[in-house]
């Protein structure tokens, strides 16, 4: 789903399916559908996930869309795997045909958090969590894990 602004809030605002995203001056928070709010870390980033990967790990290989990361890992004997460690690259299917990229922040019992660009919408920064067994997981790549 495109992410899509929301006209009626007070605040610069973009919602992503039943949760709203505002970001009020220098701060990014989100509204789920029970009305709570939490601060998520905003920053304004230039760039694709795939940019921002590459400046957040160093994996500078050239993949041109997120969804080629683990292949190129692989051409270049770089450890790939499906299990989650802080610093890896995760590597997201989405209904577009590139694909998403994001970097391993923190690592639970059932749950990761990442960090991620050009996901809430362009050049946004943004951190969620992923659920260890979210389908749309494809891999991980170990580049100085």
């Amino acid at each position: 789903m495109i992410p899509q602004k929301v006209e009626s809030h007070p605040y610069e605002a973009v919602q992503y399916s039943d949760t709203i995203y505002v970001l009020p001056g220098d701060y990014l928070y989100k509204i789920d559908t029970n009305i709570t709010i939490r601060t998520i870390k905003p920053k304004r980033f230039e760039g694709q996930c795939v940019t921002w990967v590459k400046k957040r790990t160093g994996f500078n290989y050239p993949v041109g869309i997120a969804r080629n990361t683990l292949s190129v890992a692989r051409q270049n004997n770089i450890p790939t795997g499906l299990e989650p460690r802080v610093g890896a690259i995760v590597v997201i299917d989405s209904p577009n045909y590139a694909g998403h990229s994001a970097v391993v922040e923190r690592v639970y019992i059932n749950k990761i958090v990442i960090s991620e660009s050009n996901f809430l919408a362009p050049n946004v920064y943004s951190e969620r969590e992923l659920d260890i067994n979210d389908g749309e997981i494809l891999g991980y790549v170990y580049y100085g894990v």
